[in-house]
């Protein structure tokens, strides 16, 4: 299947076309085999996030399990990120117990 084939055929997803040229040329200009640049691999495992694994393994002709491999290892995942990114409150309100009672104790704020 050619480059154009696919094109024509809307294989390939709006968002990966541009990986795919790079990975077009890179095999066009080079005979030998020579390992992929990390920038691309990078490139692929986003591609990879948006529009999943197998089928940007296909698109691109990459292996499978190594395209997963380079995508699980680029970047942690959103849900672990997501607690992380928690930013710890700046204001605190007091609220009066009932009664008009006053609280004599030590308040501990963390910094």
């Amino acid at each position: 299947m050619t480059a154009t084939a696919l094109h024509d055929d809307g294989e390939i997803p709006e968002g990966m076309r541009r990986v795919f040229r790079r990975f077009e040329r890179l095999r066009k200009g080079h005979t030998a085999r020579l390992p992929i640049p990390e920038g691309l691999w990078a490139s692929a495992a986003q591609a990879a996030r948006k529009h999943g694994v197998f089928r940007t393994a296909k698109v691109l002709r990459l292996e499978y399990a190594k395209l997963k491999r380079m995508m699980e290892s680029a970047a942690p995942s959103p849900k672990r990120t997501a607690v992380h990114r928690v930013r710890p409150a700046r204001f605190l309100e007091l609220i009066p117990l009932p009664g008009g009672a006053l609280w004599a104790g030590p308040v501990g704020v963390p910094h």
